[in-house]
């Protein structure tokens, strides 16, 4: 070894000044050995060296040219044979003059290979012998420096594009951090990153930041947490760019925690593409851009918060859903809060669709919808896993309608197979509709109008129907049947005005007994009808006419 060279970067690919190479000679080779211009850590020491002699496979220690004063057991590390897949990293557990304790040498080396020393517990996936040349299979690579990391490294991805052909797995390791900076993946007909437990040991606090994972075959995943034993926890996926997978990112039911934030996600016309799957509980999806997926975000699992998300067509023809949740599932579970989102596109089922049977305190606020194409689906669609099914504990409130389509959207709110949308705690109020959209709200609202003859109530502005009687008048069947569900409800409250004795008759599609005993000038009174599938039938009693 020539001249050992104390560091003080972490990343061993450029020279310190810019232009300085460090000079390593490995078995009677010279190698200009580079430093990274990435900013130095505070504190970092990193130095080449190499072996002194040749150790083999199962060793526990190994000499060296020289040591670095001042090193901390257990705190400091030695890559043997960097730039291979033969690299090994190990803790420095003890040191003896210029001799190295060492955990068990999985392989042997040479006399004169490069070791690498460093008091910085962050890797170069380059270490470890990957290329990034968009023709070698990075995989083995990338595999090993994962697999050798432990709790508290760092693995960079420096510039270069990486190849791979077989999923990497993160297994059994917590508090890691895989880190792009300017390193590409490329995933072949296979998950770029699995993240498991399957050797029953905690995977938590992880960290995946600033990768680009670019996907070739849209077949595949991109960020797959699995939990194969329900301890895939806590987990931040954050500032990645994703493009060419099948799903972009996805929690599997035996995760949960995991924060998603501010991921870049795009796929092109392909059907049956999620960007962001949620099949575990407790999760918080927040401010990511998803262009082109089939669905933009699936929540398929209970305490979601998704929020500040946009979410667009371009470039898909293949838009179903902009978000849903509980799709196809039949098992119910409570805690949505969709707040604060940009949908945006022209989706054919709807922005926004929620399996009723299943999700329970759903509370939709504060989001802003695009509506781009009069063909596409509603705003919002409510529908149910195959059986008779009421909306439950859900409030749409706050959010705003942008209509640019050209054309009317006259059912913004649809439900589908759901037999009651307004006795259990479901309030629709106070969101602001656009133009030729046809307003909706819920029980609880109340609209006022005034009936001077024949009437047409329209429930879909309140099912409370305050009306001021002017003259005899006849209240005819409902404008909108609201979703037609057996227990839909509307309540008249009939006030005669300062004349009084006016007549209220009804049409026959409501089955009443209303008698207009105590009509007089400035009374009240009022009666409820629930839809049995036929009729509008009456609920209760008359209430009699009163001041």
């Amino acid at each position: 070894m020539t001249d050992p060279r104390v560091f003080s970067y972490y990343n061993i690919d450029a020279s310190p000044d810019g232009t300085e190479y460090v000079l390593v000679d490995d078995a009677n080779t010279t190698k200009r050995v580079t430093l990274s211009n990435i900013a130095a850590l505070q504190g970092a020491t990193s130095m080449a060296t190499a072996l002194a002699a040749a150790p083999s496979a199962g060793a526990t220690s190994v000499s060296v040219d020289a040591v670095p004063a001042g090193l901390t057991l257990n705190k400091a590390w030695a890559i043997i044979d960097p730039w291979t897949v033969q690299a090994e990293l190990r803790a420095i557990t003890g040191i003896t003059g210029t001799t190295l304790t060492v955990a068990a040498l999985g392989f042997s080396h040479a006399a004169d290979d490069v070791v690498l020393i460093t008091t910085e517990p962050t890797l170069n996936v380059r270490w470890f012998g990957a290329v990034g040349d968009n023709s070698t299979n990075d995989a083995p690579a990338i595999q090993a420096a994962v697999d050798q990391m432990s709790d508290g490294m760092s693995l960079v991805f420096v510039a270069g594009t990486y190849r791979i052909t077989t999923k990497i797995t993160v297994d059994a390791k917590s508090d890691i951090r895989l880190i792009g900076q300017g390193g590409t993946i490329v995933n072949v007909g296979c998950t770029a990153f699995e993240i498991d437990d399957t050797a029953s040991v905690d995977v938590e606090d992880m960290l995946i930041q600033g990768l680009i994972i670019a996907g070739t075959q849209n077949t595949q995943t991109a960020i797959d947490f699995v939990g194969t034993n329900s301890s895939v926890r806590r987990c931040w996926v954050t500032e990645n760019y994703i493009s060419g997978n099948l799903v972009g990112i996805r929690v599997q039911a035996g995760a949960s925690g995991m924060m998603i934030y501010k991921n870049n996600l795009t796929i092109t016309n392909t059907a049956s593409s999620i960007g962001i799957l949620v099949e575990g509980s407790d999760c918080k999806t927040e401010g990511n851009v998803i262009r082109g997926f089939a669905e933009g975000i699936a929540l398929d699992s209970g305490s979601q918060l998704c929020t500040g998300n946009h979410i667009f067509m371009s470039p898909s023809s293949s838009h179903v859903t902009d978000i849903t949740i509980r799709r196809d599932i039949a098992a119910q579970t409570s805690g949505f809060v969709i707040v604060f989102n940009y949908l945006d596109g022209q989706p054919t089922t709807g922005y926004l669709v929620i399996n009723a049977q299943s999700a329970r305190q759903t509370t939709v606020m504060g989001n802003y919808f695009r509506y781009t194409n009069a063909a596409g689906g509603p705003l919002i669609l409510f529908e149910n896993a195959g059986s008779t099914s009421d909306v439950q504990a859900t409030t749409i409130t706050g959010n705003i309608t942008v209509n640019v389509s050209g054309g009317a959207l006259a059912a913004p709110i649809v439900f589908t197979g759901i037999e009651n949308d307004d006795s259990l705690d479901f309030h629709i109020h106070s969101n602001t509709w656009g133009s030729s959209i046809t307003p909706y709200s819920t029980a609880g609202v109340v609209q006022t109008g005034t009936a001077s003859g024949a009437y047409v109530p329209n429930p879909n502005l309140g099912r409370i129907l305050e009306l001021t009687v002017t003259a005899n008048s006849t209240i005819g069947v409902p404008a909108s049947n609201l979703d037609g569900g057996i227990g839909n409800r509307m309540t008249f409250i009939i006030i005669q005005d300062g004349t009084g004795g006016w007549t209220v008759a009804w049409n026959s599609n409501y089955l009443e007994g209303w008698s207009d005993t105590g009509n007089t000038a400035s009374k009240r009174s009022s009666i409820t009808f629930v839809w049995n599938g036929t009729n509008w039938e009456q609920d209760g009693a008359q209430s009699p006419y009163v001041s």
